[in-house]
């Protein structure tokens, strides 16, 4: 970079320009502080220049990165060929879509590159491209801290739990699209999803089994051979068995609707992740979970409970519930990891009986119940929208009130560099202490002032300094006028000897404090209400 002839290439007899070597790069040195490599010669004109010191683009590292991955313990080289050819090329890249599209283009030529000199054998770099969506405002608005419609996960995270928000995420927004995000539709979710169906479900099934058999269903109360073998076909997805009767209400058609159901939860949920959509998967675990709460009104426990001879059936009812959950609870591990735990322990399970591998239905013969508390107790959406508003609304006013100083910031930065300084700093004779002291300075309430028709450029004011009036002749009439003043406390020298003005007509006894400005005005320094008329000014 040279003053005299801009930008200038470096001739290529002078290549190739070699990077410093005693730079400290652990300790955060730069190219830009290195005088020796960016001071230099312009090649056109011979005078001073500036060399380039922006050489690397962040590109040229995160553009072939994923293939140190390859070989990330190899000290010789950043990978071997035959490591990149046994894991290359990239399964899935998966990215934001404005990220994705320079990347994209600027890996596949790293790639290529490198295939031309012998470094790799693939011709590209990734299988398949999946970009994620954009969570947008309530009116399909990209979000940014400039629009204020920013909304911060931290604070729903800390409201409603990290499990909830999540959940909303990916219950609502398909994956690799975009979706609109309000507070409404979060605290709605909410409340339907976790708080009524899944939270109602765990509560209802654990204080039956409590209230019914003191927390413990008996031996033996596990699925019959017609349920596992319903079970086996959902789940291996053959032709399902037809048992039961012909009538609707036969609550044998029940039992082995929900037993398919969850069965063959398991096969719905691995087929939507392996095609990448995991809002599928979580749709049809709710699918179990709502099919269960049906159920409880399908078989009405509370009436079986009535009857003694109804308790195997009832026993049934309420394994078919625990069964259900307890494999819904383990597919929700993925989108639930602080609360599928704690469904799992309510159920009088632990941890390790989250495992994908005993997502089938029968696995468990019996359960151990306690009821704990709700899972997601219901949010009373009103209070939570009327809090939620205004904290938004506070951060509308900080992204106005940054955007302001922004703007105020750039006008001052554009406007035009102020003229040479014309203050006159010539210095008058100096004074000890002592006779400074001698020079009363007070604060003075101007009474009355008007324009004088002898002076255009004098005016009269009558000033009270505490103790009584007085009359000033100041020459500030060209940018005051008298209704400026009046009214006002302005500071005055007091003990000013009394000077005849306007060939005696009138006595000025005082001078008040006037500065100059920078365009050749003046400015006066006023008072507020809380200095009393006659304070001394130090």
């Amino acid at each position: 970079h040279c003053e005299h002839c801009g930008i200038v290439p470096v001739p290529e007899d002078q290549l190739p320009v070699t990077l410093p070597e005693n730079l400290d790069l652990g300790a955060g040195e730069t190219l830009a502080e290195c005088k020796e490599f960016y001071e230099t010669t312009c090649p056109v004109c011979g005078r001073p220049a500036k060399r380039e010191t922006d050489t690397m683009d962040t590109f040229t590292c995160s553009s072939w990165y994923y293939l140190r991955y390859t070989d990330p313990h190899n000290t010789e080289l950043p990978f071997s060929r035959e490591a990149a050819d046994r894991w290359m090329p990239v399964d899935n890249y998966i990215g934001g879509i404005e990220h994705a599209i320079l990347h994209l283009l600027y890996s596949r030529f790293f790639t290529k590159a490198l295939r031309d000199l012998g470094l790799l054998s693939v011709d590209e770099p990734f299988t398949n491209l999946l970009c994620q969506g954009m969570v947008k405002d309530e009116n399909g608005d990209t979000m940014s801290k400039s629009k204020g419609n920013v909304v911060d996960p931290y604070v729903l995270a800390e409201r409603f739990g990290v499990d909830a928000l999540r959940f909303f995420l990916m219950r609502t927004f398909p994956f690799g699209s975009d979706g609109n995000f309000s507070n409404e539709l979060l605290i709605q979710t909410i409340n339907t999803d976790l708080a009524n169906d899944l939270g109602n479900l765990v509560s209802r099934t654990t204080a039956m089994v409590g209230k019914y058999f003191g927390g413990a269903l008996p031996a033996g109360c596990g699925a019959t051979e017609m349920e596992k073998e319903t079970a086996r076909s959902a789940a291996s997805r053959a032709s399902t068995m037809c048992f039961g009767s012909d009538d609707p209400n036969d609550p044998v058609l029940f039992d082995l609707d929900l037993v398919s159901k969850a069965a063959g939860l398991r096969f719905d949920y691995e087929e939507d992740m392996e095609t990448f959509a995991p809002h599928k998967a979580l749709d049809e675990i709710f699918k179990v979970i709502q099919r269960a709460n049906k159920y409880i009104d399908e078989t009405a426990p509370w009436a079986l409970a009535k009857d003694e001879a109804n308790k195997a059936r009832l026993e049934s009812v309420l394994y078919h519930l625990c069964e259900a959950l307890r494999v819904a609870g383990i597919l929700l591990n993925a989108y639930l990891p602080s609360t599928a735990p704690k469904m799992m322990d309510q159920l009088g399970l632990s941890t390790a009986d989250i495992d994908l591998s005993k997502a089938a239905y029968g696995v468990q013969e019996t359960y151990t119940v306690h009821k704990g508390d709700a899972l997601f107790p219901r949010i009373d959406v009103a209070k939570e929208i009327a809090h939620l508003k205004e904290e938004d609304e506070k951060r509308k006013a900080a992204a106005e009130a940054a955007n302001k100083a922004k703007a105020e910031a750039e006008k001052a930065a554009a406007a035009p560099a102020a003229e040479e300084s014309t203050v006159d700093f010539t210095h008058e004779e100096e004074i000890d202490f002592d006779t400074f002291c001698k020079v009363e300075l007070r604060v003075a309430e101007v009474r009355a002032c008007e324009n004088l028709k002898e002076s255009k450029k004098l005016l009269h004011l009558t000033v009270f300094d505490g103790e009584r009036e007085r009359c000033i002749l100041s020459g500030i009439a060209k940018w005051f006028k008298p209704e400026d003043l009046i009214g006002k406390k302005i500071g005055i020298v007091c003990n000013l000897a009394p000077r005849p003005m306007l060939k005696g007509k009138y006595v000025s006894e005082g001078m008040i404090f006037a500065a100059d400005t920078a365009d050749g005005g003046c400015s006066i320094a006023f008072y507020g209400d809380n200095t009393p008329v006659g304070s001394r000014i130090h």
